[in-house]
């Protein structure tokens, strides 16, 4: 037996995405650094127009360099300051937006292969994930948690680093300009911090709660909108409405908690900055009237204070984004860590040329809340051999069908196909020997055809029409307005049920496979459609082992064998039930 795969992590599908993307994440990042350097650079022209043009002052030795600009004149040095203003402008502007398109491409790229890694991953979780696991809740974790990581690793991640960079940047050149008032800014960044910290705590808490409460609103609509015919049936309209209407009222004071935190985190930097220009100003006009200080550079220092506050302003608001981030990577690493089918056997073989001779050894199968429906049941039944299994609701009648096409595993015992068990076998091929009309009549929104052709990869439009003149459905699809072009609807809303049996009794024989699964396939539909769709069918069977699984047959003769499924047992009942039918016990027919 092959060991357990080892659990796959978020970072597993991150990683490669992001590796694919060095190229533009290094232009992204070469990009952000221009933006920097202009964003730095961008008051000077500024201090040295009002110290060396406006008040005369000499240049210090350290821009020696630039003696050139001021020999230009007053009014040469004016243009050439306006003109290094304007240069600046427009890098900073094409440097921003070669990030942007970068980063959003980035972004986009990440979220497309998130999404395809996450839907494949939950195309390969068991049946029994799917089972307990609400499908509205996925599609938001598939759908919304992803766009939040696309943001975050596209757009959020990239500000905060260059915000970051900026903060650091500015308070180096700040410390180059006057030690002592770089000082005192920096003196108030502790406590900024730790009053930040304290409030992005309660904010991953909020946005937490926020994003289970906007779940619990997209799973009452999953559970709401697609029974929206018996709710009014039922005149249930208003309750269904008072029990949306408590879920968003939850999911709207969540979300207001949410923008309360993020705003406390903004004002607080807010105050904390405009307390710190007002300290700069007092502190620094004494410098300047003292002489150790130009006014050139006080407004310099004095921008560079409002240049350092604004990036921790948007650093509170990122704070915000990042924990709907952080909560959406831990959902998704919830799916994530699910434990995706067990991988085919080493060594398994792929079933070829199945006649269809199935058989159950000894086999005991249990769910996972401890109910068993099967204990050392054995059955064997011969290729093209027509079996009706009956039972009660709940005995383990579908169960069989699981086993059969391994959505479930047995504890003990084996199942085997044509001599060989399924276990070492491949699940793709032991899939392709079974075609299955399932309990449920599950149709896509797609068109008939397309409905059809699911059942088999590649199928052709003959193989189609073929298999629906089969499932006796092809009558009626030519009467639609569009033939097999024609849509069905949400869930197959604008067929009959029996017209949905027949679709998808068609969509299981268009692989022509040697055995045949029905399961419940009149137990929706009223006696005279029920025995009409029996009649076909008995006709689709022929040379195909086929199992029928119901609770009452309209025509019981027509099987070789019954078989119940009882206390955990298969027991072959054929002799009582032909009996309280007044059939007359007849030799097996095969074929």
């Amino acid at each position: 037996m092959s060991a357990a795969p080892r659990p796959i992590t978020l970072g597993d599908w991150l990683r490669p995405a992001l590796r694919r993307q060095r190229g533009a994440l290094l232009l992204a990042g070469l990009s952000l650094a221009g933006v920097l350097a202009a964003e730095l650079l961008a008051p000077w022209p500024l201090k040295l127009v009002v110290d060396h043009v406006l008040l005369g002052h000499p240049l210090p030795p350290g821009l020696a360099a630039l003696q050139p600009w001021l020999a230009m004149g007053a009014t040469g040095a004016l243009w050439a300051a306006a003109g290094a203003m304007t240069v600046l402008a427009v890098v900073t502007g094409a440097c921003a937006y070669a990030e942007t398109y970068l980063c959003a491409r980035v972004g986009q790229v990440l979220a497309h292969d998130l999404r395809t890694a996450l839907f494949a991953h939950l195309a390969r979780l068991p049946l029994s994930f799917h089972l307990t696991n609400h499908s509205s809740e996925l599609i938001a974790r598939v759908g919304a948690d992803t766009l939040l990581l696309r943001d975050a690793f596209g757009d959020w991640l990239v500000k905060a680093a260059s915000q970051v960079l900026l903060v650091v940047g500015v308070l180096a050149v700040m410390a180059m300009m006057d030690w002592r008032l770089a000082a005192g800014v920096a003196l108030v960044m502790p406590l900024l911090f730790f009053l930040l910290r304290r409030l992005a705590r309660r904010l991953r808490d909020v946005a937490r709660l926020q994003r289970r409460q906007d779940a619990r609103v997209a799973a009452r609509l999953g559970e709401t909108l697609p029974a929206m015919a018996l709710v009014q049936a039922y005149g249930r309209e208003d309750e269904v409405v008072r029990a949306f209407t408590a879920e968003s009222a939850a999911a709207a004071t969540a979300g207001t908690d949410n923008a309360r935190v993020a705003g406390a985190m903004s004002r607080v930097v807010a105050v904390v900055g405009a307390l710190c220009a007002a300290a700069t100003v007092l502190g620094g006009g004494h410098l300047v009237l003292s002489g150790v200080l130009s006014p050139g550079g006080l407004l310099v220092f004095v921008a560079y204070v409002a240049a350092l506050f604004k990036p921790l302003r948007d650093l509170g608001k990122l704070a915000a984004k990042f924990a709907r981030a952080r909560v959406a990577a831990e959902r998704l690493a919830e799916l994530a860590a699910a434990t995706p089918e067990a991988p085919d056997a080493p060594g398994a073989t792929a079933l070829a040329d199945v006649r269809g001779a199935l058989a159950l050894h000894e086999v005991t199968f249990a769910y996972p809340d401890g109910r068993c429906v099967l204990r050392s049941a054995s059955l064997a039944i011969a290729p093209g051999e027509h079996v009706a299994i009956i039972g009660a609701s709940g005995a383990g009648k579908s169960t069989l069908l699981r086993l059969l096409l391994r959505l479930e595993e047995p504890q003990s015992g084996y199942l085997s196909l044509d001599g060989h068990a399924l276990a070492g076998c491949t699940r793709t091929s032991v899939r392709a020997a079974i075609g299955v009309s399932l309990q449920e009549a599950v149709m896509t929104g797609s068109s008939v055809r397309e409905n059809i052709a699911f059942g088999c990869s590649g199928a052709t439009d003959a193989q189609v029409v073929a298999a629906a003149v089969q499932a006796g459905a092809d009558e009626f699809i030519s009467a639609l307005p569009d033939g097999y072009a024609t849509p069905v609807g949400e869930r197959g809303a604008r067929l009959s049920g029996g017209q949905r049996q027949r679709l998808c009794l068609a969509r299981a024989l268009v692989r022509d496979p040697p055995v045949l699964v029905l399961d419940e396939p009149t137990a929706a539909l009223d006696p005279a459609s029920a025995l009409a769709l029996e009649q076909t069918l008995h006709a689709a069977r022929r040379g195909r082992t086929t199992l029928f699984i119901s609770h009452q047959f309209g025509a019981l003769d027509a099987f070789d064998r019954v078989i119940e499924v009882r206390d955990g047992g298969l027991h072959d009942v054929t002799a009582e039930c032909r009996a309280a039918a007044g059939i007359p016990l007849r030799p097996r027919k095969l074929g």
